[in-house]
């Protein structure tokens, strides 16, 4: 058997390949790790409470356009009481009974 022109490389004991870092190495690994899960779930919190927010402030809004329709209802019937000349008393407030 002939040695081949270009040897393989020896892996000496030193050596970063594979799984063997050093400390400091598996350090910083596991802070980026930690790191990069601690900004996913931030931005999964931070999403949700936009979403949150989003969700009431469309409420708040409906019921702001519902008071709004009441009011322009209102208004339109006074107008057109006022056009004919329509008028009626307000109704009594009830009496307590002691």
């Amino acid at each position: 058997m002939t040695t081949p022109t270009h040897p393989m490389p020896t892996i000496r004991e030193g050596s970063t390949l594979g799984l063997r870092f050093t400390v400091g190495t598996w350090c910083a690994i596991v802070g980026t790790v930690g790191t990069g899960i601690v900004v996913v779930i931030g931005f999964a919190v931070w999403l949700h409470t936009v979403y949150q927010n989003q969700e009431r402030m469309q409420k708040e809004q409906e019921r702001q356009a519902e008071v709004l329709n009441r009011i322009e209802r209102s208004v339109s019937e006074i107008e057109f009481r006022q056009k004919y000349g329509i008028t009626t008393s307000l109704p009594s407030s009830p009496k307590a009974t002691p």
